[in-house]
């Protein structure tokens, strides 16, 4: 049976469970399957997933971001940006000399 939330509460300040939890990465596997099979659009998996990701970080030390984004099965766009500043302003360069070259448009 089910404790009450408000039975739950008293157990955690009781037993000192409520300060400083620690997640491990079963339950950072759970919630990215959560988010991943969402059925949401990418732009709000990647939402969810950077609120989540944000706590999560304080719950463990070895909670590895990446990882996480990874398994989700999105970008992380800290990770992205930070790693490859120019891809944005390259991969339009190459566009634009393959429509030129082609003479399609994309």
């Amino acid at each position: 049976m089910p404790l009450k939330p408000v039975t739950a509460m008293r157990k955690d300040k009781s037993s000192g469970k409520s300060a400083g939890v620690q997640m491990q990465h079963r339950h950072f596997a759970f919630i990215a399957n959560v988010i991943a099979t969402s059925g949401e659009r990418n732009e709000d998996k990647r939402r969810w997933a950077n609120y989540f990701a944000q706590d999560l970080e304080k719950t463990n030390p070895n909670f590895d971001r990446a990882r996480f984004f990874t398994a989700v099965g999105i970008d992380d766009p800290y990770v992205t940006q930070a790693a490859y500043p120019r891809l944005e302003a390259e991969v339009k360069s190459d566009i634009e000399t393959f429509e030129k070259e082609t003479g399609y448009k994309i």
